[in-house]
C-alpha cells in the first residue's frame, strides 16, 4: 500500500528543490533578445521576487492559522456547551468487534457464501453483503436498538483504525437517515488520527475528557483515555478456519447469536447518564453554562458506578 505522508514528504522536498534552483537561477524568463536586452542576468530579482512570494504564501499560511487558533476553541466550546443544554453526554464507539464485524466476501468459502446470501435476503436479518466493499457484515445483537436508545441521551460519534472509505460506508449503514452521526460528520477514522495505532479525543470536535464514554473492546488503542473507556468483549461471529472464515449453520450447536453485551452496556450508559445530571444540573443562564462545561467531570461517576458494582456495570 502506498503511504500518503511518504508521498506528501516527497512532494514538498520535490518542490523545496524547485524553488531552491529558482532562486540560484540567473536565466531570464524570456527567450527573445529584444525582451532581455535590457535585464541583467545577476540572480537578484528572481531572488527578490521568491522572497516576495515566500513571504505572501506563508503571510496567508499565518492569517488562516491564527483564525484558526481563535474560532475554532469558541466553535468547540459552543458545542459543548449545547450538547450540555441538551442534557446529553458524548459517546464515543468504535466499529469492528464493538459493533459488528465484517469479513471481505473472498475470504468466505463458496459453500458459507451461498448460506451467507441466503440469510442477507432474510427478513430481520442484521447481516449484510457490502458488493462495493466486498464484505460481509455482521451487526452485534441489538445494535439498532443500542443506537437509538444511547442517541437519546449522548451525541454519537464512531471512531475506528479503519480506513475513512470503510468508515463512511458502515455509517450509511448503521444510519442511512443521517440521524445518529450527523450525516457522518460524527466519524473519526485512521486517516484523523494524529498517532499511529493510537486513538486520541483531542482529533475530535466536541468530545473531550470530562464528557466523553468511550466503548471499544482494544483498550491498548486508548492510552490517554482509559478512565473514559468502558471496555467490551470482542465480538467475532466468523471464524477463521484454515484461511478462510466459516461458521455454523442454524441448527447447530453454538450458532445461535446470543450476544448481550450492548444490552449490558446500555444498562451501564443509562445509569452514568442518570447519576450525571442528578450530581451536575445543568444551569439555565448562558454565563453559568459556560462554567459549567469547564467544571463538570464524567469520569469520577464512570469510576464510582464501576466501584459499586465491582464488574464495571453501575449500580443505580
Amino acid at each position: 500500500m502506498v503511504n500518503k505522508d511518504a508521498i506528501r514528504t516527497a512532494l514538498c522536498i520535490v518542490c523545496s528543490v524547485i524553488l531552491f534552483l529558482s532562486i540560484l537561477s540567473p536565466t531570464p524568463p524570456f527567450h527573445e533578445k529584444d525582451a532581455v536586452e535590457d535585464l541583467s542576468p545577476r540572480p537578484y530579482f528572481t531572488i527578490r521576487n521568491c522572497a516576495l512570494l515566500f513571504i505572501t504564501i506563508n503571510g496567508i499560511r499565518l492569517v488562516i492559522e491564527f483564525i484558526y487558533a481563535v474560532f475554532y476553541p469558541l466553535y468547540v466550546g459552543k458545542k459543548r456547551q449545547s450538547y450540555f443544554a441538551q442534557k446529553k453526554l458524548c459517546l464515543v464507539l468504535d466499529l469492528d468487534h464493538t459493533l459488528l464485524h465484517s469479513v471481505n466476501i473472498n475470504d468466505v468459502s463458496n459453500d458459507e457464501q451461498k448460506y451467507l446470501n441466503s440469510r442477507v435476503s432474510s427478513v430481520g436479518s442484521s447481516l449484510y453483503k457490502h458488493d462495493r466493499m466486498g464484505k460481509y457484515i455482521k451487526l452485534r445483537p441489538y445494535t439498532r436498538e443500542f443506537l437509538k436508545e444511547a442517541s437519546g441521551m449522548f451525541i454519537l460519534f464512531i471512531y475506528t483504525m479503519a480506513s475513512r472509505q470503510y468508515a463512511q460506508e458502515i455509517g450509511k449503514l448503521l444510519d442511512p437517515n443521517g440521524v445518529l452521526f450527523n450525516n457522518n460528520i460524527n466519524i473519526v477514522s485512521r486517516e484523523d488520527s494524529t498517532i499511529i495505532n493510537k486513538k486520541n479525543l483531542d482529533v475530535m470536535a466536541g468530545p473531550y475528557e470530562k464528557n466523553t464514554i468511550i466503548i471499544d473492546d482494544t483498550e491498548h488503542v486508548w492510552a490517554e483515555h482509559g478512565e473514559n473507556l468502558i471496555r467490551i468483549d470482542r465480538y467475532m461471529y466468523f471464524s477463521a478456519v484454515d484461511g478462510s472464515y466459516k461458521l455454523k449453520k442454524d441448527g447447530g450447536e453454538g450458532c445461535v447469536d446470543e450476544d448481550e453485551a450492548l444490552k449490558s452496556i446500555s444498562e451501564v450508559l443509562h445509569c452514568v447518564h442518570k447519576m450525571f445530571f442528578e450530581s451536575f444540573p445543568v444551569p439555565q443562564a448562558y454565563h453559568e453554562l459556560q462554567e459549567y462545561a469547564k467544571t463538570v467531570d464524567v469520569r469520577p461517576i464512570l469510576k464510582e458506578s464501576r466501584n459499586n458494582s465491582g464488574k464495571g456495570a453501575p449500580n443505580c
